[in-house]
């Protein structure tokens, strides 16, 4: 049956753009004193992405049998395509295979193995531990650089290597199945995108916030040269594909058959806690970004997308935090590399 939104849809989403529109700037402006232009910066983005919303809701949306074009692309991102319709989908999977409901020995080493993962992380995965076990490497010139490499190297012990070791040791789970395939990924790229282009404008705009620029980059030292930059965002880089493995691939994959759609309720609570102690809007991006990179996983059959937008997303952010400060352009110029 072809989806048809009539206009009232298409008023509630104007309705609520400009409602969170006009908070997100209260809170970016009005308390942190922005420049006036990046007002009308923000509202000619909250205008075109209300007007795009009015567009795709306004319009019958795709088939599966129409021909593929920009517009017709565009129009499977609209939320009754990209969440209803795939939920739809995932759930009828789940009905048809005969293991929707069933608690399947995969589901309960999933989920304890993620238990245990995230434990680990929340106490072997600072530096007090690297301190006890590698006091020698403490105390240089790189010291930081360091603390950030043991942070990256728990994530990647507990994100990837730990569900490696559950998936080798459990009958009926594989590394095909957890999201590492690269079909869907090349096939579903302008999704990428299109998401990019996206969120790239609000990093912009939410780069103007006093403790966006004291909060990024992590690594204080990232412009003192071309080799502090590189390697921070190295390790930076390593631990998001641990954790797109972890949440979006072994949280989500193995357990579809079960679960249906509703694996994606249960990964995207731990996710949004794993920011807590970052700025109050970063917990909240990280519920809707769990739903979106959730179903684009499990609708691209690959992880490798969600990666992509989290680390090119979060080197904007770094980069951006270092022009506002003004040594971005001092690193790339004076050639300094150690």
């Amino acid at each position: 049956m072809d989806l048809k939104v009539g206009r009232g849809t298409a008023v509630f989403s104007l309705a609520a753009s400009l409602a969170a529109g006009g908070c997100l700037f209260y809170d970016l402006s009005w308390r942190e004193g922005l420049p006036l232009w990046s007002y009308f910066l923000f509202v000619a983005a909250v205008s075109g992405a209300c007007v795009s919303v009015w567009m795709l809701a306004t319009g019958e949306l795709p088939r599966r049998d129409v021909p593929d074009t920009v517009a017709s692309r565009l129009r499977l991102l609209h939320p009754a395509v990209f969440f209803g319709r795939s939920w739809r989908e995932l759930n009828r999977e789940a009905r048809e295979s005969g293991e929707a409901g069933r608690v399947g020995h995969e589901v309960i080493v999933v989920f304890v193995t993620a238990g245990f993962a995230l434990t680990l992380v929340e106490y072997y995965g600072d530096r007090g531990t690297l301190s006890i076990l590698f006091p020698e490497l403490l105390g240089g010139k790189y010291n930081d650089l360091v603390i950030f490499g043991w942070w990256s190297l728990t994530r990647l012990a507990a994100y990837a290597l730990v569900p490696a070791v559950a998936i080798v040791l459990t009958p009926g789970l594989r590394f095909r199945d957890c999201g590492l395939r690269f079909g869907g990924f090349f096939r579903h790229l302008w999704i990428y995108a299109v998401l990019f282009a996206i969120v790239l404008p609000v990093v912009a705009f939410v780069s103007f916030k006093q403790d966006f620029n004291t909060y990024y980059p992590f690594y204080d030292y990232a412009s003192r040269s071309v080799f502090d930059f590189l390697a921070w965002e190295f390790f930076y880089a390593v631990q998001f594909v641990s954790l797109e493995f972890f949440f979006r691939g072994f949280m989500l994959h193995p357990v579809r058959k079960y679960m249906g759609a509703y694996a994606i309720l249960a990964m995207v609570i731990p996710y949004c806690m794993i920011h807590y102690g970052k700025p109050y809007l970063e917990p909240n991006a990280a519920i809707v970004a769990g739903f979106v990179l959730g179903t684009l996983s499990l609708r691209t059959g690959s992880i490798w997308c969600g990666c992509l937008i989290h680390i090119t997303v979060a080197v904007s952010m770094d980069i951006a935090a270092l022009l506002h400060a003004g040594t971005f352009v001092d690193l790339v110029l004076r050639h300094n590399f150690f």
